[in-house]
């Protein structure tokens, strides 16, 4: 069986997974990396081409191409429109798991391109709470991750919507480990967008 090549390592699938586990590249880009990764393959199991992917998602290919080879850390918001356009399920940022946290079939009924942002604010509260709770000051924590107290205000009222690093550092200032952001491979229950049917009887296709 062919193995598969990885789209922005130059070698066999496990080789990247080995390289990927004993580098020193921070948890968070890991775990972008990992996103990444993991859509790129769905695309190929999907038998979708990266221009049908971008025509799904109101993209161009060439932004397709980057975003597949980490050409830049994709925001938040892209991430989400790629797993939308590829129809799968993704697990949020979040402190941890737990019962009342909304279901993957509730999610999926309300994304309405917006779901991103409810996930980012989820977890920018969970953060807040869990400072107050442990007793640290917004200038205490700022210290600690070598900001100042009025970027953790900004951060906490969402003045902006934060980066994946930002995140990652407030958590690690706040000595939280996050579960991080996940694609779960099944296939899921609502329907896959629609793209012309005998674009899909080719074989599976490599990253152009």
């Amino acid at each position: 069986m062919t193995k598969k090549r990885h789209p922005f390592f130059n070698g066999d699938w496990e080789d990247f997974e080995l390289e990927f586990i004993e580098s020193h590249i921070p948890v968070w880009k890991q775990n972008i990396a990992s996103v990444v990764s993991n859509l790129f393959i769905r695309r190929l199991e999907l038998e979708m081409s990266q221009a049908e992917l971008a025509e799904i998602i109101g993209t161009t290919q060439s932004v397709i191409t980057r975003f597949e080879r980490m050409g830049r850390v994709p925001t938040l918001e892209f991430i989400y429109r790629v797993v939308k356009g590829l129809g799968v399920y993704i697990e949020p940022l979040s402190i941890k798991k737990n019962d009342s946290q909304i279901s993957l079939a509730e999610r999926s009924k309300r994304d309405d391109g917006q779901q991103w942002k409810r996930d980012v604010i989820s977890i920018v509260e969970e953060l807040k709470a869990y400072r107050i709770k442990a007793n640290i000051t917004q200038s205490e924590l700022a210290e600690r991750i070598d900001t100042t107290q009025s970027v953790i205000a900004r951060f906490e009222r969402l003045g902006r919507m934060p980066t994946v690093e930002f995140i990652y550092r407030v958590a690690g200032g706040l000595n939280v480990e996050l579960e991080p952001i996940m694609v779960l491979q099944t296939r899921p229950s609502f329907p896959l967008p629609k793209v012309e049917k005998e674009k899909h009887s080719r074989a599976v296709l490599v990253s152009r």
